[in-house]
């Protein structure tokens, strides 16, 4: 459009001087236009790079999360095991005492009844 227009103003002999000032003009105008079209490319580029960086992030943190809650939940079934083998390592010796015990007085009734 600012060109067409810039064209018909050449097309009536317009002085140099004038038809210069109009050149610069749609210059700069074409030149603006490409450098906010370079910074909203820019920014959408920073936009869509820094959505990646926190997904990224969240990603991570998510990943991490679910280690932890892994390396609770092993450390929670080790301790469980631990205290059943605590626990059963108790009764086995608790029988076995108590075997020893009622075998230490059979010997004692079987001496006295001799």
């Amino acid at each position: 459009m600012v060109l067409e227009i810039y064209k018909v103003l050449i097309n009536i002999k317009l002085e140099p001087k004038l038809a210069k000032i109009i050149e610069q003009g749609i210059n700069e105008t074409e030149s603006t236009k490409k450098n906010k079209n370079n910074n909203n490319n820019n920014n959408n580029n920073n936009n869509n790079n820094n959505n990646n960086n926190n997904n990224n992030n969240n990603n991570n943190n998510n990943n991490n999360n679910n280690n932890n809650n892994n390396n609770n939940n092993n450390n929670n079934n080790n301790n469980n095991n631990n205290n059943n083998n605590n626990n059963n390592n108790n009764n086995n010796n608790n029988n076995n005492n108590n075997n020893n015990n009622n075998n230490n007085n059979n010997n004692n009734n079987n001496n006295n009844n001799k």
